[in-house]
């Protein structure tokens, strides 16, 4: 009986429908067991659609969806030039909600939080520091006291363009849009759009503090180095 148990345990059958693909095409997993190592998934609904591209690199990746979320999306695209993602998503209650993630982006033990039909799109080659929590929308609803009108709605998508770099503990909320080659402070507070590309921005609440620059992956020992040897 207990080996029965384990087999069943094994072929547990996924709550969400999860599709791994590449340039070829796709296949549709069925059971927990054929998901990729460190990838786990909490789902109650069928309608939530999770793609994988084969060539992720998985560190640790957690996605968990309330029981009230249905028809949301997961997109999670080739890691292999980057150093791949240790991610926990979470969906609140609502539909349609949906993250992408582009190519060669990494991930240090980011938080991303959806909710309410919200919608985030991280661009390719974006690099991630360690703890940092981006929130699409609010867990909890704020209303105004007089009209009963909800003013903590979302009213954008989060967007982060290609080729930004997220400081060490920031922290991005609902509506914001980076432009592509922003520079985010270790720290940092953001809660608006900024158009510009090449800049750096910093601070609680975040905002412009220089511009005309970009960044590079290698560390400046690296870079310094390839420099003086060219």
């Amino acid at each position: 009986m207990k080996f029965f148990k384990k087999l069943r345990q094994k072929h547990k059958e996924l709550g969400a429908s999860v599709y791994i693909f590449d340039e070829n095409g796709e296949k549709e997993l069925k059971y927990e067991h054929e998901l990729p190592e460190n990838i786990k998934l909490f789902c109650f609904c069928k309608s939530n659609v999770i793609r994988i591209h084969k060539n992720l690199i998985a560190r640790n990746i957690i996605i968990g969806f309330s029981k009230k979320s249905k028809n949301c999306k997961c997109f999670l695209d080739d890691s292999q030039g980057a150093s791949g993602l240790d991610i926990d998503v979470r969906y609140l209650d609502g539909e349609f909600s949906e993250l992408s993630i582009g190519k060669n982006t990494g991930m240090n033990g980011t938080k991303i939080v959806l909710g309410n039909g919200s919608k985030c799109y991280i661009g390719n080659n974006c690099r991630f520091s360690y703890e940092i929590v981006i929130r699409t929308s609010d867990g909890h609803t704020i209303l105004d006291n007089d009209t009963n009108e909800i003013i903590n709605q979302q009213k954008c998508d989060c967007i982060i363009g290609d080729n930004s770099w997220i400081g060490l503990r920031s922290i991005i909320n609902k509506n914001v849009q980076l432009a592509h080659d922003t520079i985010v402070g270790s720290g940092s507070v953001v809660t608006k759009q900024f158009s510009e590309p090449y800049t750096i921005i910093a601070g609680n609440p975040a905002k412009v503090i220089k511009r005309n620059v970009r960044h590079d992956k290698r560390t400046i020992f690296e870079y310094t180095k390839q420099m003086q040897d060219v």
